[in-house]
C-alpha cells in the first residue's frame, strides 16, 4: 500500500537521521538541565524556567518521533461498484460560497450521491442544492445551545437518512477535484482502513503568508509521520470514511462536547482497531481566515477542542490504542500548553537581562556545548523536513499566539461546574474583512516591549561594567531573539486583510506546494 517516489527517498532518510539526532540532543539537554544546572538558590526563577524548557524539549522529542517515520503513498486503483455519499456540511456560510463546493462534488467522476447538510434549514440553500443536482438534508437548529453538537450533530442527522457504504465529508468552502474519489477509495480494499484523510489547503493565501494561515508542515511531514504510526488525524473535512466505522463512533457519541469533534472521532476509530490513511495529495482547496481576528478565533476553537478531547477521551489511557498512537496524540495536544511555557520564558528572560537574576547555575562551556548543537539540529531538521521555511512560519505562529493557547487551556480545563464549551463559531469566509483591533494583541505587544526593554538594559549593564557574565547575557539574548522572532510576524498579520472571497477557485495542484 505504501511506496516512495525515488526522488524523495533520500530526503526522507536524511530527515529520519536528523530527527534521531535532534531527539538525542534534546533528551540529553533536558536531563542535564535537571541534574546539573538548576540554580536552586534562585528557585522562583530557575524552576519555572527549567519547566518551560522541559515542555519545549518534550514537544521537540515527540515531534522527532513523528518525523522519524514517514509514509508516501501511491493510491491503489478504486474498486468499482462502491456506494458513496458525499456530505457537504453547512452551518451559516453564504449560498454562493456553498454552490462552488456543491458543484465540484456533483461533478465527481466516480458514481456517488451528493448531499447538502444544512444546519439551519435555509430555503435558499435547499433551492440551490436541487438546482445543482444535489440532495438536500436539513437539520433545524435549536434556538439555545445548538453549538453543543455543532458539526457532529449535522453528520449524525445525515447518517440516519442516508445509506452509502462510504462517506466523503467536505466543508462548505472546500472545492474538490473531479477525481477525489478515484484517488482515495482504493485504500479501502484493506478492510481495516476506516478513513482516508487528504490535506486541507487554501487557495486564497498570498505568498508570503502574512497570517500564517496555511499549515504546510502539519499537512505534510507531520501528518505523514503520524500516518506511519497509524495515528493520522481525521481533520473534519476532505476525508472519506467507512460508514460502518463512523456509525460505531456515532453510536458512542461523536464528541458532542467538543468544538473540534474530529479529533475525538479519530481516537475512537483508532481505539476500535481501525486504520487511518493520510493521502498527501491536494484534492480539495478552501478558504483560509481573511484577517487576524478570524485566525485567532479559528485557532482558539482548535485549541479548546483539542484540550477538551484530552480531558474527556484520555488518549494516554484509553483502551485499544498502541503506545505509538498514544505518543502521537500527546504530541497533538501538548503543543497547546506552550502558551504557559512561552510566557514563562519571556518573563524570566526579561528579569534575567534586566537585573542579572540568572536561572541557570552556570553558563559555561557545558551549557553551550549542549544548547548550540541542539538549536542548530532543530533548525536543520525543520528546514529539511519542509524543504523550505513553512515549518518555521508555523513555529512563529505558535509563539505569537501564546495568549490564545493560555486562554484555550483555561477554558477547556476549567472545573466541571464552569461552562467548558463556548459557542461554536464558523471561521468567517464571506467577503470583506477588516483590520484587527490592536486590543487583540495587547499581551503580545506587552511581551515584545518587555523583551526589547530588557535587551536595552542588558546592553547598558554590560557597557557600564555592572554585568560581567557575558555568556549568561548571550544565552538570554538568544532566548529573547527567539521569542521576538515569533512575535515579529504580528505587524504584517495585523495589517493584512483579504478584501473579498475570490470569485472562483484556481486549478487544483496535484501535489501540495512544499
Amino acid at each position: 500500500m505504501q511506496t516512495r517516489p525515488r526522488n524523495q527517498a533520500g530526503v526522507d532518510v536524511v530527515v529520519r537521521l536528523l530527527a534521531v539526532l535532534t531527539l538525542v540532543l534534546a533528551a540529553n539537554y533536558v536531563a542535564w538541565r535537571w541534574t546539573d544546572s538548576v540554580a536552586w538558590g534562585a528557585w522562583p526563577l530557575s524552576v519555572p524556567f527549567v519547566l518551560a524548557e522541559t515542555h519545549a524539549g518534550l514537544c521537540l522529542v515527540l515531534l522527532c518521533l513523528t518525523l522519524s517515520r514517514t509514509t508516501r503513498r501511491i493510491p491503489p486503483a478504486p474498486p468499482s461498484g462502491l456506494s458513496v455519499d458525499v456530505f457537504v456540511t453547512r452551518y451559516d456560510e453564504p449560498v454562493e460560497l456553498l454552490r462552488r463546493t456543491v458543484r465540484s462534488a456533483v461533478a465527481f467522476a466516480y458514481p456517488h450521491r451528493t448531499y447538502v447538510l444544512d444546519d439551519g434549514a435555509a430555503p435558499e440553500v435547499a433551492s440551490m442544492a436541487r438546482s445543482e443536482g444535489a440532495h438536500y438534508l436539513a437539520r433545524t437548529r435549536a434556538p439555545e445551545g445548538a453549538h453543543v453538537d455543532a458539526k457532529a450533530g449535522n453528520l449524525n442527522h445525515a447518517l440516519r437518512h442516508t445509506a452509502g457504504d462510504f462517506v466523503l465529508v467536505l466543508d462548505a468552502d472546500q472545492v474538490a477535484h473531479p477525481d477525489f474519489l478515484d484517488r482515495t477509495l482504493g485504500y479501502f480494499d484493506d478492510p481495516q482502513v476506516v478513513f482516508v484523510q487528504t490535506p486541507q489547503w487554501s487557495y486564497n493565501v498570498p505568498r508570503p503568508d502574512p497570517l500564517g494561515a496555511q499549515t504546510p508542515f502539519f499537512n505534510g511531514p507531520v501528518q505523514r509521520g503520524k500516518d506511519a504510526w497509524n495515528a493520522a488525524l481525521f481533520t473534519g473535512s476532505n476525508a472519506v470514511l467507512r460508514r460502518r466505522a463512523l456509525q460505531h463512533a456515532r453510536d458512542e457519541g461523536i464528541a458532542t462536547y467538543s468544538l473540534t469533534e474530529d479529533l475525538a472521532t479519530t481516537i475512537r476509530l483508532h481505539a476500535a482497531g481501525g486504520r487511518g490513511v493520510y493521502h498527501d495529495e491536494v484534492l480539495a482547496e478552501g478558504l483560509a481566515p481573511g484577517d487576524l481576528e478570524a485566525l485567532l478565533s479559528q485557532r482558539r476553537r482548535w485549541a479548546v477542542g483539542a484540550l477538551q478531547v484530552l480531558r474527556r477521551e484520555a488518549p494516554l489511557t484509553a483502551r485499544g490504542l498502541s503506545v505509538g498512537q498514544r505518543l502521537m496524540y500527546l504530541e497533538t495536544v501538548l503543543r497547546y500548553f506552550s502558551g504557559f511555557a512561552t510566557a514563562t520564558l519571556a518573563i524570566v528572560t526579561a528579569l534575567a537581562l534586566t537585573f542579572g537574576w540568572w536561572p541557570v547555575d552556570s553558563y559555561d562551556a557545558s551549557l553551550l556545548a549542549r544548547a548550540i548543537p541542539l538549536a542548530l539540529a532543530n533548525e536543520v531538521l525543520l528546514l529539511t523536513a519542509m524543504r523550505g521555511p513553512g515549518a518555521v512560519r508555523e513555529r512563529q505562529l505558535s509563539i505569537a499566539l501564546w495568549p490564545v493557547w493560555i486562554e484555550a487551556a483555561c477554558t477547556a480545563l476549567a472545573p466541571a461546574r464552569a461552562p467548558a464549551t463556548p459557542s461554536f463559531e464558523v471561521t468567517p469566509k464571506d467577503g470583506a474583512t477588516r483590520r484587527a483591533s490592536l486590543k487583540l494583541l495587547r499581551w503580545q505587544l506587552g511581551a515584545a516591549a518587555l523583551l526589547i526593554g530588557s535587551v536595552l538594559v542588558a546592553g547598558i549593564r554590560l557597557a557600564a561594567g555592572v554585568e560581567d557574565d557575558l555568556n549568561a547575557v548571550v544565552v538570554h539574548l538568544a532566548w529573547a531573539a527567539y521569542l521576538l522572532g515569533g512575535l515579529a510576524m504580528l505587524p504584517a498579520a495585523w495589517a493584512y486583510r483579504r478584501n473579498a472571497v475570490p470569485s472562483s477557485a484556481p486549478a487544483l495542484e496535484r501535489e501540495m506546494p512544499r
